[in-house]
C-alpha cells in the first residue's frame, strides 16, 4: 500500500466516525425537546417548581451545548471529505475554544 492510500483511508475513516458522532448528536437533538415536554408537563401538573425549574433551565443549556457541538463536529467532518487534514483545514474557522465564531450564530434564541 503506498502511502497516499494509507492517508486516504485514515482521512475516510476520520470522517466516518465524524459523520457518525453528528448522527448521535443529531439524534440526542431530537429527543431533547420531547425530554423538556415530559419536564415541563411534570413541572405544571406537580407544581413542583424548586425541583423541576431548574431542570428546564439545565435543558435548555443542553440544547445550546449540543448545536454548537453539532457544528464544531459537522465542521470538522466537512473539512475531512474536502482535504484530509481537516484540523488545518478548520483552525481559521473555529476560534480557539472551538465555539463557532460570533456565538449566536446558528444557535436557539436562549443560547
Amino acid at each position: 500500500m503506498s502511502r497516499r492510500k494509507g492517508q486516504t483511508k485514515a482521512a475516510g475513516l476520520r470522517r466516518g466516525r465524524l459523520e457518525d458522532a453528528v448522527a448521535m448528536l443529531v439524534r440526542a437533538e431530537v429527543a431533547l425537546p420531547v425530554v423538556r415536554l415530559r419536564v415541563a408537563q411534570a413541572l405544571e401538573r406537580t407544581g413542583l417548581v424548586g425541583l423541576l425549574a431548574p431542570a428546564l433551565e439545565e435543558l435548555d443549556e443542553v440544547a445550546c451545548a449540543l448545536v454548537v457541538a453539532k457544528q464544531v463536529v459537522a465542521a470538522e467532518a466537512e473539512g475531512a471529505s474536502s482535504d484530509g487534514n481537516a484540523v488545518a483545514g478548520n483552525a481559521r474557522k473555529l476560534p480557539p475554544g472551538g465555539a463557532p465564531a460570533g456565538r449566536g450564530q446558528g444557535l436557539p434564541e436562549n443560547c
